[in-house]
């Protein structure tokens, strides 16, 4: 994963909510200084026991670019 995803998620298996409009990735344009191709950006759910330990009771979304996201195996 990216290093724009959150250390605390990264690794972990989430689910895809829902999927935005298409965005300039912030990445391609920190590079080259202009928009690059747009693509989606996904709200992944993650449960907080899993990335914080017992105790935590809630879930957790993030908002992922496509092009960051990787696949379960």
């Amino acid at each position: 994963m990216h290093t724009r995803v959150p250390r605390y998620v990264r690794n972990h298996e989430g689910t895809v909510v829902t999927r935005s409009c298409a965005w300039s990735h912030p990445t391609e344009a920190a590079e080259s200084g202009c928009h690059g191709p747009s693509e989606h950006v996904y709200a992944v759910e993650f449960d907080a026991q899993e990335l914080f330990g017992p105790g935590a009771d809630h879930r957790v979304v993030v908002a992922v670019w496509e092009s960051d996201l990787e696949p379960v195996t």
